[in-house]
C-alpha cells in the first residue's frame, strides 16, 4: 500500500465535515430509530476505532492516543455541552 500524499488544511477540514455528517446520520439511525442503548454504540465505535488505529499505527501509539483523549475529556473539553465544571 502506498503512502497517501498529505492533505491540505482545507482538504482535511472538508473530509472532517463530510465524516461528521455521515456519522451523525448513522448514529441518528442507530440510536433514535433502532433505539440502541448508548453504551452499546460507544462500545462498538471505540472498539472499531481502536482496532483501525492498532492496524495503522500499532498498539502503543493507539494506547497513547486513547490516554491523551481521556486526559482532554477529564480536563473539561466537553464541559461547555455537559454543564460539568460550571459554578452555579
Amino acid at each position: 500500500m502506498s503512502t497517501p500524499k498529505p492533505l491540505s488544511e482545507a482538504q482535511t477540514s472538508e473530509l472532517m465535515k463530510a465524516t461528521d455528517r455521515i456519522l451523525e446520520k448513522a448514529l441518528d439511525e442507530i440510536i433514535n430509530q433502532r433505539e440502541t442503548p448508548l453504551v452499546v454504540v460507544l462500545d462498538r465505535l471505540t472498539t472499531r476505532a481502536a482496532a483501525l488505529s492498532c492496524i495503522a499505527y500499532g498498539k502503543h501509539h493507539t494506547a497513547r492516543q486513547f490516554r491523551a483523549c481521556a486526559q482532554t475529556i477529564e480536563e473539561g473539553a466537553f464541559d461547555h455541552v455537559t454543564g460539568e465544571g460550571t459554578v452555579n
